[in-house]
């Protein structure tokens, strides 16, 4: 991971109070956590998953036949699960199911909804989420073009899956995208029961070509995923 990935991610921390705030950082800290408060106050999760769903509904009222294409404007990716055979006892799941992955791009302006494929730029700081309607666990995982790989929820890759909101949510901290090149692509995978954060890591770890493949994983799992194209600032 590089140096300035480290150093964010110490910042994040910090920030949620998970670790002591280091003298040199303390202003960037107390910058971090009055941005992240002005974000949530703007974009609160309970607001994000009530405009989704009246969205849904009123889609459904005025074209109940296309529910299945990506229809929300909040909504980063939608789609149906198409499974292959195992493999290996392993399934390829091309899953963009039942939870919507969730990615915001912070502006002047307000809140901006990424979709796949958009560029982005190093130093865009993107909040992160999930739309309502889940139910079982869920992490959130994201490899960038060094091949860099963070768990956003739960807190770390040592730690269980986070349980779903069935309301929806937004993570309690934004992230900032560094100047690792190409890419940066974010996972959202859910299961109805529990299951360990280190195997979401080790399947996009697994990756040959992450910008395109999907992840490797048991039965039983979905995904989800967001591809950022990263472009020079």
């Amino acid at each position: 991971m590089s140096e300035d990935r480290t150093h964010q991610l110490e910042l994040e921390r910090a920030a949620l109070g998970e670790v002591e705030t280091k003298p040199k950082d303390r202003d960037l800290v107390e910058a971090l956590r009055r941005e992240n408060a002005e974000f949530l106050e703007r974009h609160p999760s309970a607001k994000v998953a009530a405009e989704i769903e009246r969205r849904r509904q009123e889609h459904r009222r005025v074209a109940p036949w296309r529910l299945a294409i990506p229809a929300l404007a909040m909504v980063a990716v939608v789609a149906i699960v198409v499974r292959q055979p195992p493999t290996d006892d392993l399934e390829v799941t091309r899953s963009k199911g039942h939870v919507q992955l969730l990615v915001h791009r912070a502006a002047a302006s307000g809140p901006e909804k990424l979709s796949d494929g958009e560029v982005a730029r190093p130093g865009d700081r993107l909040q992160l989420g999930y739309g309502p309607g889940g139910q079982g666990y869920a992490v959130i995982a994201s490899i960038d073009g060094a091949g860099a790989i963070t768990v956003h929820l739960p807190k770390s890759k040592d730690d269980e899956a986070a349980r779903l909101d069935p309301k929806g949510a937004a993570l309690p901290f934004s992230y900032e995208l560094d100047r690792a090149p190409r890419i940066e692509r974010f996972f959202l995978v859910t299961r109805a029961e529990p299951f360990a954060a280190r195997q979401v890591e080790e399947a996009i770890r697994s990756l040959t070509q992450p910008d395109t493949e999907v992840l490797r994983l048991p039965p039983g799992f979905e995904q989800t995923s967001l591809l950022l194209r990263k472009v020079a600032p």
